[in-house]
This record gives structure tokens, C-alpha cells and sequence, in this order.
């Protein structure tokens, strides 16, 4: 299977549009008006700038199929970098998620070897959102709790959320996960 990630650009937009539907959104709130959409698409350009993470598309040969993420932020008075992901409903199940968990757990770990970088990154997923709780798993995370987790960030919104915890630093050592 052809999978690869590659960096935020001006076509993903399509992309978001296409995840942003009530089945996709489903554990985090419903889909969100347009304004809303091409606010986050250009967060989402911006973020290498910031050198504070990355947001990807997730490609299938050359097909975007999903998109996967890492960014810093403090959680409970830590730096930490955060992660999610969504696939497509026609390429779900088929194990693309956990190949594009196992690419961008790759690259954080990289970031996490420059000096003053998070040492872990975190999941954030729904307790209702089996799959996404089921994938952390098999990429290795640990599972520290339920908590209530603001999202987006600087709403105001709690959802309840498992959090998931990967230690980059231990991961460097041993190096990188099976796909």
C-alpha cells in the first residue's frame, strides 16, 4: 500500500471540505460553517512557519485520502505535541490510518530530538470513538485516562476524550514502530 504524507497545501481544501461532514465530525462537535473551514485550512498552511508542528494530507498513491496532524501545546502545565487523524469513509478499515499514525510518529520523534522540543506526544480521541481509541492503541501509545478536553482549542468546548500518551524520547531509542 502506497501510503504518504504530504504537507498542508492550497488543494487540500478539497480535502477538508470533504472530511467536513457529519459522519467525519461526528465525535467532535459536527461540521463547521464554511468562515470556520477556510480559518482552519489557513492555521493549517501556516503551521511550518511556526515550527511548532505540521498538519498533512494523507495520500493513497497520489488520492487524498485523510489528513494527520502534530502541534504543540501546553497541556496541564506541560508542553506536549498533539496529534489527530481522519480518513475518508471509502478508505477506513483498510489500515491506512495506522500506517499514517506509524509515518507521522517518525517525524515527531525527529522534532523531539531539538532542544527544548515536547517529549510526548498525545491523542485526544472521544471515549465514544472506538476506532480512534483502538488505533492508539496499536500504535503504542499508552492510555493515561478519560479527561475532559477542550476542542477546538480556545472554544470553550469540553469533550470527554481518552488521553493517550506516547513517549517520543523512549521511542528515538528503540526506534520506529512496525506499520
Amino acid at each position: 500500500m502506497d501510503i504518504h504524507l504530504q504537507p498542508w497545501s492550497e488543494p487540500a481544501l478539497g480535502l477538508l471540505r470533504r472530511i467536513n461532514t457529519p459522519q467525519m465530525r461526528h465525535h467532535v462537535g459536527g461540521p463547521e460553517p464554511e468562515e470556520k473551514l477556510l480559518a482552519r485550512h489557513r492555521r493549517y498552511l501556516a503551521m511550518p512557519e511556526t515550527g511548532r508542528g505540521c498538519m498533512y494530507a494523507i495520500l493513497l498513491g497520489n488520492e487524498m485520502v485523510g489528513s494527520i496532524n502534530y502541534h504543540q501545546r501546553d497541556w496541564r502545565g506541560e508542553q506536549i505535541y498533539e496529534t489527530g487523524w481522519n480518513v475518508l469513509p471509502p478508505y477506513q478499515g483498510r489500515g491506512i490510518a495506522a500506517a499514517a499514525g506509524t509515518a507521522l510518529i517518525a517525524i515527531a520523534s525527529e522534532a523531539a530530538r531539538q532542544p527544548d522540543s515536547p517529549r510526548h506526544l498525545h491523542a485526544f480521541p472521544s471515549v465514544d470513538n472506538a476506532s480512534s481509541n483502538a488505533l492508539c492503541n496499536r500504535l503504542g501509545f499508552t492510555l493515561l485516562g478519560a479527561c475532559d478536553f477542550e476542542y477546538p482549542a480556545g472554544s470553550g468546548t469540553l469533550m470527554r476524550s481518552n488521553d493517550w500518551c506516547l513517549d517520543l524520547v523512549d521511542l528515538t531509542r528503540t526506534g520506529p514502530l512496525p506499520a
